[in-house]
């Protein structure tokens, strides 16, 4: 426990918060359901670090817009937010929390997953604003979820230590997002690539050819290309 607690002297300042931390998560990981909800903490929170380094540049490089389009899909968001809240408020206690965590989840995760890929097809600003709006109430469904859950099975001897620990969990898994999503983006940038293939008969028409190539939309430049022959019998 370090020299403090040997001698008698409770712990203080960042030895306190690493003792707490220990504690919480040798209490949360022996509950199956906090030891899930610390998982799904690592992933949304990832995730929420690559969306929020990489919302700018894909308001400006993928969907056309600039700060104004940027404030309309945080607004909007944040009416979603508000939405979601006052249906959490009324609703989600007649629900199991970590049932409706997951839910929640799930229908975030693929609107968001259409908010960023619909570029692809169709490059304007509203729908991003559109989909963000209505994806920011099963993120308030979530959260409210999640800290109603976090209350339910946490021991009361140690709610404020799992507590403490799951968002120290969700910050470190925050600042992760973040530092790989913009290593990635200074690599890469933010880009539409375009995924195609075609066959062809290099050989003979039973030795056809398979390849794949992406693409980046506007420059042409090649990202990758793979070939796989085909035996036909």
């Amino acid at each position: 426990a370090g020299p403090a607690a040997a001698a008698g002297r409770p712990a203080r300042g960042v030895a306190a918060h690493v003792i707490a931390w220990r504690a919480g998560l040798r209490a949360a990981w022996a509950h199956p359901g906090l030891r899930l909800l610390l998982l799904v903490t690592v992933v949304v929170m990832t995730g929420e670090g690559f969306v929020a380094a990489l919302l700018a540049p894909f308001v400006r490089d993928l969907a056309g817009g600039g700060p104004g389009a940027l404030g309309l899909i945080l607004s909007a968001q944040a009416v979603g937010g508000i939405a979601g809240s006052v249906w959490a408020s009324r609703r989600a206690g007649r629900a199991d929390p970590l049932r409706l965590l997951g839910a929640a989840a799930v229908l975030a995760g693929v609107l968001l997953l259409a908010g960023f890929g619909y570029p692809h097809v169709y490059p304007r600003v509203w729908p991003a604003a559109l989909v963000t709006a209505v994806a920011g109430a099963p993120f308030a469904v979530y959260a409210a979820a999640y800290g109603l859950a976090l209350q339910i099975h946490s021991p009361a001897a140690m709610r404020g230590r799992i507590f403490a620990l799951a968002g120290g969990v969700a910050a470190l898994a925050q600042i992760a997002g973040i530092t790989v999503a913009g290593l990635l983006a200074a690599r890469a940038g933010a880009a539409v690539i375009v995924v195609d293939g075609f066959a062809s008969f290099e050989w003979s028409q039973y030795y056809p050819f398979h390849h794949h190539l992406a693409v980046e939309k506007g420059t042409d430049f090649l990202v990758y290309f793979t070939d796989s022959p085909l035996r036909r019998s």
